[in-house]
């Protein structure tokens, strides 16, 4: 069972090894905005990969973005909270990398008085 599996693994990792790295930017990597509303950003978004490659969002089945080399595309994204990218081989359907987008809330006077020191020594 060994000796029959040993090729087909070595095989799987030669393809693995040979394969080059995917180049990736994406920004911004926050939206800033009260969390009970969405929040609405242009991402950008520049690869570069010696094959066909889609971005996807977790929450949707069609693909954002195609292509093997993506320059500087500008998106628009509504944010409901966290948004999860998933950059996937066109292929083989596997994800190469995953972002996330925070959804941030910006702090309240309330949140600021609630840090500030109620003591000083002078």
């Amino acid at each position: 069972m060994v000796k029959s599996t040993l090729p087909l693994l070595l095989m799987l990792f030669s393809a693995f090894g040979n394969a080059e790295p995917v180049t990736v930017k994406l920004l911004p990597r926050a939206c800033l905005g009260p969390l009970d509303q969405p929040c609405v950003i242009q991402l950008k978004i520049s690869w570069q990969a010696n094959e066909e490659l889609c971005l996807y969002s977790e929450a949707a089945s069609e693909p954002l973005l195609c292509g093997q080399q993506v320059r500087s595309d500008a998106i628009e994204v509504a944010l409901q909270g966290d948004l999860q990218l998933e950059l996937r081989s066109l292929d083989s359907n596997i994800a190469l990398q995953k972002f996330t987008i925070k959804h941030l809330q910006p702090a309240t006077a309330e949140t600021l008085n609630r840090r500030r020191l109620r003591w000083s020594l002078f």
